[in-house]
């Protein structure tokens, strides 16, 4: 995990840098890491979302309930109309 933290970390102040002489090129990159981002996350939301609740999930992520629940829906792909069960019905 530290490898990835550290690797995502060179990412984000390397676009950070392309963004003061290449903003396009930047918003182009980092259009590019939330595209992986969001498939990369499909399962292990799915996983998440089946395995544990809401409080454990946000506790784990160091979130509130209420982000935990937005980020679930982004990378779970699902309509934030829909019952989740991390919602509690709701």
């Amino acid at each position: 995990m530290e490898i990835l933290t550290d690797l995502l970390g060179r990412a984000e102040g390397l676009i950070d840098r392309l963004g003061k002489d290449a903003p396009l090129e930047a918003l182009r990159a980092a259009r590019h890491m939330e595209v992986v981002a969001q498939r990369l996350g499909d399962w292990p939301a799915h996983d998440v979302r089946r395995d544990m609740s809401v409080e454990q999930a946000a506790a784990g992520l160091g979130l509130d309930t209420r982000h935990t629940r937005a980020l679930m829906v982004r990378m779970g792909d699902w309509s934030p109309r829909a019952t989740c069960p991390m919602s509690g019905g709701r």
